[in-house]
């Protein structure tokens, strides 16, 4: 009950972006309980947030030498590695966790939207999207990778029902509408187009 108080604790602090503070209590916290796995993905989050990317890598990779089975602590250094611009260790990263859980919702929605993203092997990337899907159907980010892969194999009439259901499911980022831009376009509708482009530049 102690060591959650102090993660709720770091939680808070995060969502008020103090993530000096953040970090702080997340690292005396982890000394003091380096069994509560989750609090080593809190303080390497806090690192990432205070550009200090190599210690965040750092600090997982010593996470796993003691918990080499914990599929979260795997998927926080692939996000580490992804944000520090390491895109082919990131990859890794996620594949290995594919590895271990085929099911693996947000792995599977890394390695297929980056496919998706990189153009290829696009009947893999729409086979892992549909099964992250199935683990989550009501993710805004995965249904908008569904749209993402369906617009790149050329299904753009598909992928225009699909991004409109991801905007239906709230999805409000950056990527998203710009995602919408580009998929409106490609289906003649030019006005929605405009839209999704302003409302990209005011995320």
């Amino acid at each position: 009950l102690y060591s959650s108080a102090f993660q709720q604790k770091i939680r808070i602090y995060l969502q008020a972006k103090d993530y000096s503070r953040a970090h702080q209590i997340a690292r005396d916290t982890r000394e003091l309980f380096p069994e509560r796995r989750e609090i080593w993905g809190l303080e390497a989050y806090a690192l990432v947030k205070l550009k200090e990317g190599p210690e965040a890598e750092r600090l997982l990779k010593q996470a796993l030498e003691r918990y080499s089975d914990d599929e979260q602590l795997m998927f926080s250094l692939g996000v580490v590695q992804d944000e520090a611009g390491k895109k082919r260790e990131a990859l890794k990263t996620m594949e290995k966790i594919i590895e271990k859980n085929p099911r693996h919702f947000q792995a599977l929605n890394y390695v297929g939207y980056t496919l998706a993203e990189q153009n290829k092997d696009l009947d893999r990337a729409h086979k892992l999207i549909v099964t992250a899907l199935e683990e989550n159907p009501d993710a805004d980010y995965i249904v908008d990778s569904l749209a993402w892969i369906q617009f790149r194999m050329g299904k753009v009439q598909e992928a225009w029902a699909t991004i409109n259901r991801c905007i239906d499911l709230g999805g409000d980022e950056a990527t998203i509408w710009e995602h919408y831009g580009d998929i409106a376009d490609a289906v003649g509708k030019y006005d929605l187009a405009r839209k999704g482009y302003a409302e990209a530049l005011l995320h």
